[in-house]
């Protein structure tokens, strides 16, 4: 990404979230101290879309590079790469377990056991036409125990790890990748816009991810959900819901859509 002045790629942020309504494209900056300051915004009338899904290519992809041609302007930085929202009642999701004999001679639970475990959850069987846009770390059972928050460095024979799995209709997720990638961006993960409001909301929120202001509408009804004080919706995880604030240990952030490069 070219620039003002002399910042680096990694103190820019960007996020487009593509609408029923509208698109908005947002380019942020982040300072030393992680503030986040919006240097760029564009946010024309949305054409070719309906409930957050692509119905027309050529009409989506005009109204993307319009909110992406505006942010440019006002920001004087040229758009790459983006995180890009994916929105609409396709997006649905589902609890999973997974569980995995911890490893090591100490038997001890390290950053790989957590990894492994939560990618024997996101294993999960879903039809074919959908897509796992994200594995979300509810918590942790250890040798039977439950409600552990963060297993690393305990010793433990198994490991459990219960995830709420996010995922989204595959052609839709395939058309808006398309579209995005038309108006010459390349995508950095797509991000279920529900979770992007409700982390918007959180107090919590860390400037160096992008999801909190991923989605520039008024955010959903929220309640916690997950990883840093997360929300869902009751629409998109309404076995996820709960009114308790949960925080998330370092090992278990969750993991998210990505494109296969």
């Amino acid at each position: 990404m070219d620039g003002r002045g002399a910042v680096e790629r990694e103190a820019v942020l960007v996020a487009i979230d593509v609408g029923t309504s509208k698109v908005v494209a947002l380019i942020g900056e982040v300072t030393r101290d992680g503030a986040l300051t919006i240097i760029g915004k564009g946010a024309p009338t949305a054409a070719g879309l309906k409930k957050g899904v692509v119905i027309n290519i050529d009409q989506t992809v005009s109204s993307i590079r319009g909110a992406i041609e505006s942010a440019e302007r006002l920001s004087g930085y040229k758009l790459e790469s983006a995180f890009v929202s994916v929105g609409g009642s396709h997006v649905e999701s589902q609890n999973s377990r997974g569980a995995v004999a911890v490893s090591g001679p100490r038997r001890e639970v390290s950053r790989e056991d957590v990894d492994r475990a939560t990618e024997v959850a996101r294993a999960v069987t879903i039809p074919s036409n959908r897509e796992v846009l994200h594995v979300l770390p509810r918590g942790f059972v250890v040798d039977g125990q439950e409600g552990v928050k963060d297993p690393l460095g305990m010793s433990a024979i198994r490991l459990e790890v219960e995830t709420h799995i996010v995922h989204a209709s595959a052609t839709a997720m395939q058309n808006l990748t398309k579209c995005v990638g038309m108006a010459n961006v390349r995508i950095d993960e797509l991000v279920a816009s529900s979770l992007a409001a409700g982390e918007r909301c959180s107090p919590t929120r860390s400037a160096s991810w992008a999801w909190p202001w991923l989605t520039s509408g008024p955010a959903p009804p929220i309640w916690h959900s997950s990883w840093t004080v997360r929300r869902c919706t009751r629409r998109c995880c309404p076995s996820a819901a709960t009114t308790s604030p949960m925080t998330w240990p370092s090992a278990s952030r969750p993991t998210s859509w990505r494109p296969r490069r």
